[in-house]
């Protein structure tokens, strides 16, 4: 969608520029209270939820189990070079076993590594959810101030990751209004 000024009848307008596309323009006053409403309804949804205490301890003890069991699997690599060493392994069955040892080792630690991103991850969605609410009230409190279209913008970009836009109809030759508009937060709230 592209922002199209109109200047004949004083008005703004959103409208999609590809030829043949169903969507229909939109005065760009109804577009922009479509989206603050949605933003102070996310926002209210936001402050209303409980905040959930993250439970963590599978992954932290899954994290601990694997450590456990690499301190394992490198021990028996030291083990294997002690036992051929004392000619107890023969040069071709340490080299199987090595080979061995060391697969178990690089998936362990892809393990290890997958399971760290993930703890991160919900670490991360955890301090921007608790962030959000004061962000988000703030481009609510500072958007009517701001002028320019580029600070508007950039203003709803630091909260929201894109915008739905759904209209078929056109209002000039019907009194329907199919207007919509989805926001999707640059962080989610789940229930």
């Amino acid at each position: 969608m592209k922002r199209h000024p109109q200047t004949d009848r004083n008005f703004e307008k959103y409208y999609c520029p590809t030829v043949g596309c169903p969507t229909v323009s939109a005065p760009l006053s109804q577009v922009e209270d479509l989206v603050l409403q949605g933003l102070k309804k996310f926002l209210y949804d936001l402050e209303m939820q409980q905040p959930e205490q993250p439970d963590f301890t599978t992954e932290q003890n899954a994290l601990k189990n694997i450590d456990s069991r690499l301190a394992e699997q490198r021990k028996r690599l030291t083990k294997t070079f002690e036992l051929v060493e004392d000619g107890i392994y023969t040069r071709e069955a340490f080299l199987q076993r090595q080979s061995e040892i060391n697969a178990e080792i690089s998936r362990l630690q892809t393990a290890r590594e997958e399971l760290q991103r993930k703890l991160d991850a919900h670490t991360a969605e955890l301090s921007a959810r608790e962030n959000a609410a004061p962000q988000i009230r703030y481009v609510l409190d500072v958007y009517d101030r701001k002028s320019a279209p580029a600070e508007r913008s950039a203003l709803l970009k630091q909260v929201i990751d894109r915008i739905d836009y759904h209209k078929t109809t056109k209002q000039r030759w019907s009194a329907e209004n199919d207007l919509s508009v989805t926001i999707h937060p640059k962080i989610s709230a789940r229930k």
